[in-house]
């Protein structure tokens, strides 16, 4: 959750760098956010496999696998509100994006 926080923190301080926006800076920390992930996707297999041959239970694994996908599908919603926010953002002019995201 708070790898998230992080993410969304920085990617509002991003936005408030516009419109010459400092690109380098939200691109380490999308980096960042990245290797974060790698590593909690490393431990979250770990424990898998433990639940599956140490523990003898298949079915935790398979919930774990469910949360997994709901965390990647809440990752790419959030990276779409980012670019939507954006787009508002340097079109004020144009309501329609108004409406959909701010």
């Amino acid at each position: 959750g708070n790898t998230v926080v992080v993410f969304l923190r920085g990617h509002e301080a991003y936005l408030r760098t516009g419109p010459h926006y400092d690109f380098e800076h939200y691109k380490q920390l999308v980096h960042e956010i990245t290797k974060a992930f790698c590593g909690i996707s490393k431990e979250v297999l770990e424990i898998k496999e433990q639940l599956h041959q140490d523990f003898d239970r298949p079915d935790l694994s398979k919930h774990i696998d469910k949360l997994q996908i709901k965390e990647k599908e809440k990752l790419e919603l959030t990276a779409k509100l980012q670019l939507a926010k954006q787009n508002a953002q340097d079109h004020p002019e144009d309501e329609d994006f108004q409406e959909k995201v701010l």
